[in-house]
């Protein structure tokens, strides 16, 4: 609803504002801020580039009124029509409303489609007398027809309220003809209309992206591929179009709006979030944020080929006059431009002509689409009616009720049915010349809504049908005339009449068999070779067709087989293979140990790993098994490109031992055996560590205490707390005798030490610590 619809009132809002802004000024609320008049002229001078009159800046009603006569003064000078769009909306005085007459191609048709004239009516209508038709017997059914039959197209509203006092109605359509008067009028490809323009110009901008096909202005656009795509297309650089998915309609919105709004000064006029979940987004709205885009990028490569060919006048004109001679190489390239500039226009206008005839194509497609449509809706609804009817099989029980359902069925056959056959038939001519103009024109096929799909398959096997009913009647006609001629003959022929006859009546007779025995023709032998051979050939052909299917069938059977052989290789034999991969990592792993249960943990984990070979040799073996018999299969059979693997490249070929399967699983059974021999020498020689352990600890923790004493005395002696210098130095000599005595298990100690260091030992659990 016009008046309802929050997506209309904010892109017109956010448009207004895009052009307002120019001017150091906007709108919040379009009801409001246009009601005197002065935002509105504003507006229309920033959009049109010219200067309205100086608007009135009183705060009375009228003036009010002034201005916004003055703004809808201007738009009527610009050959725009205002049909009771007024400032105060009365009869008198009245302004009209109407982009031009039909043979300047800019009527209020390039606005308005049948349908939205339709809907602006009826939102428009606010009681019986708000809508006045154009002339006294024109109502809203006729409207339509009426708008055909004149020059202009006109819709004439009677508007009891003003524009003054805030009617959004009328607001909403003025702002809606002054966008397509400044905004959209302009963009033209030859004959067509300006909505159709700017259809084509994103068509051919789009074409090239994967999931964009543009084919109006409401669904086309939803996912925002389509916007990424025009963005992309002129400015490759802001959008990387491979990471867009159609899937994500929300982010591909998004990303195209702030795109737009950062680098391109395209305000965000629509709602993300209101377009996805608006199941069919007014096109308007659509329309006038595309038109920014065009108008966008349109400008932008006019100015870029502006300052282009200034620079080049500039440097041009410079050469020539510092130069007494200039090259005329240099001349000719500057004359050339002129010359392709010139002949250019020519090339545009052909260009135009075919842009209109493609135009015209797309145009016609559109109308098969939609008669189609109709068609296939009409003929469903039909059948949808008539089913439930057809499979009644209830009655009365009276003679009278099955007369009357068997006239009701008779007349269907005659009367309903017929033309709905007709109707089919028309339905899916139609759906073939669409879909063969589409592939002519290198255009997407053609799918119809959900439930309107004619089956192609359907329509092939009847044609099938049709041919095969085509043979037969002409067997038939043959049929019933040679059986036609035969009839009788073989009891003519074997008849025994001749022998009651006379002999003028017996001569008769044989004149009449040998008429019918001497129907000779003069090449009667080579017919009849001709046709033995083919009734020998038709024969052969019977033969060969059922050893063909035969030989087709043992084919199938076995490619299946070989296939399934293949399919069940690949899956058994990837996890095989990851197993393989770190088992040898595993094996080959290097370890760090330093004691006796360290090392005897990974025996352990080795004897366990050990006890799983024989499975793993039994899977080795299956899945060798199976190669071994597609290789069998492939060689009785002489199957071209058997033994490749569609679902796997990992291969077990028993012909050679360098596979992948085969020489993984061999390096494995050749490391089990080194890892047992690397791990039984880790055990020796952290067991013999472990006796060297056990024998320094026994040592040292003997020799350790007896030092401590030792040195605990020689310091007592040494403070001379006991005794005479002689008697301690007697004791030190004692002490020193005890020391030379105890000096051999030191010196074993330290051989075992010079041991512990050479098997690189660093930790030694069984020595006591001293306190």
């Amino acid at each position: 609803n016009l008046l309802n619809n929050c997506f209309i009132f904010q892109t017109f809002t956010a448009w207004c504002n895009s052009h307002l802004r120019k001017a150091g000024t906007g709108i919040e609320n379009i009801e409001e801020d246009f009601r005197n008049g002065l935002k509105l002229m504003l507006l229309l001078e920033v959009i049109s580039g010219e200067t309205l009159p100086k608007p009135d800046r009183g705060k009375m009603r009228f003036h009010k009124i002034a201005n916004v006569n003055k703004a809808l003064d201007y738009i009527a000078s610009k050959g725009v029509k205002l049909v009771s769009i007024g400032a105060e909306g009365t009869d008198s005085g009245e302004k009209t409303c109407c982009a031009g007459k039909r043979n300047n191609r800019t009527s209020m048709e390039q606005s308005f489609s049948e349908s939205e004239l339709d809907d602006l009516q009826s939102n428009m209508k606010e009681d019986d007398d708000d809508v006045e038709n154009l002339d006294p017997n024109t109502n809203s059914e006729n409207l339509d027809e009426n708008l055909k039959v004149n020059d202009f197209v006109l819709v004439k509203f009677k508007c009891p309220k003003k524009i003054v006092d805030g009617n959004l109605k009328m607001t909403l359509g003025m702002i809606w003809t002054i966008i397509l008067r400044f905004a959209i009028q302009d963009i033209s490809v030859e004959e067509m209309t300006a909505k159709e323009g700017l259809l084509l110009w994103c068509q051919r901008k789009t074409a090239p992206y994967k999931n964009v096909n543009v084919q109006n202005f409401h669904l086309s656009f939803k996912d925002g591929l389509a916007f990424c795509a025009l963005i992309h297309r002129h400015r490759p650089d802001l959008i990387d179009y491979n990471k867009l998915s159609k899937d994500n309609p929300l982010e591909n919105l998004n990303t195209a709006f702030d795109v737009a709004e950062k680098y391109l000064d395209i305000p965000r006029m629509l709602d993300p979030d209101d377009l996805i979940n608006t199941p069919k987004p007014d096109e308007r709205a659509i329309m006038t944020y595309v038109s920014c885009y065009y108008h966008a990028f349109q400008g932008a490569q006019q100015v870029s080929i502006v300052r282009k060919c200034q620079k080049l006048t500039k440097n041009l004109n410079t050469y020539l006059q510092n130069t007494a001679m200039p090259d005329e190489r240099a001349v000719m390239t500057y004359v050339s431009s002129y010359y392709h500039r010139f002949s250019g226009a020519q090339k545009a206008e052909t260009a135009a002509n075919r842009i209109c005839k493609v135009l015209k194509v797309n145009q016609e497609n559109e109308r098969l689409m939609e008669e189609y449509e109709r068609l296939a809706s009409d003929l469903l609804e039909w059948i949808r009616r008539t089913m439930p009817w057809l499979g009644s099989r209830q009655t009365d029980n009276s003679l009278a009720g099955v007369q009357k359902k068997l006239e009701e069925y008779r007349t269907y056959r005659r009367k309903h049915k017929p033309p709905r056959v007709e109707q089919k038939a028309k339905l899916e001519t139609n759906f073939n010349t669409l879909q063969t103009k589409l592939r002519l024109s290198n255009r997407p096929a053609y799918m119809p809504t959900e439930g309107k799909m004619v089956s192609e398959w359907l329509l092939s096997e009847m044609m099938r049908l049709e041919r095969l009913e085509h043979l037969a009647q002409k067997f038939k006609h043959k049929a019933d005339a040679h059986e036609e001629w035969t009839r009788g003959k073989e009891e003519m022929l074997q008849s025994q009449d001749f022998r009651q006859c006379r002999l003028n009546e017996l001569k008769a007779l044989k004149k009449k068999h040998e008429a019918f025995d001497t129907l000779e023709y003069h090449d009667s032998v080579s017919v009849n070779a001709r046709c033995q051979r083919i009734c020998d050939q038709w024969d052969r052909l019977g033969a060969l067709t059922q050893r063909r299917r035969q030989a087709l069938d043992d084919a199938e059977r076995i490619l299946e087989k070989i296939d399934i052989l293949h399919l069940e290789f690949a899956k058994r034999a990837a996890p095989f293979n990851n197993w393989l991969d770190g088992t040898r990592e595993d094996l080959v792993d290097i370890f760090i140990v330093h004691t006796v249960e360290e090392i005897q943990g990974l025996i352990d984990a080795h004897q366990h790993f050990k006890a799983t070979l024989g499975e793993a040799d039994k899977e080795y073996q299956s899945i060798v098994g199976l190669v071994r018999e597609v290789e069998s299969i492939v060689k009785q059979h002489q199957v071209p490109g058997g033994l490749e693997n569609p679902y796997t490249t990992l291969t077990a070929h028993l012909s050679s031992q360098d596979t992948d399967l085969t020489r993984k699983w061999g390096e494995v059974r050749q490391l089990v055996p080194q890892r047992d021999a690397t791990l039984q020498a880790e055990l020796r020689k952290q067991q013999n560590n472990e006796m060297l352990r056990r024998q320094f600890a026994e040592k040292a923790n003997a020799v350790g205490p007896w030092i401590e004493r030792q040195l605990d005395a020689v310091t007592a002696i040494g403070m001379g707390l006991h005794g005479t210098l002689e008697d301690q130095l007697h004791r030190l000599k004692e002490y020193e005798q005890g020391v030379y005595a105890y000096k051999p298990h030191i010196e074993e100690l330290e051989k075992i030490h010079q041991a512990v260091q050479e098997s690189m030992i660093f930790e030694n659990r069984y020595v006591k610590k001293c306190d």
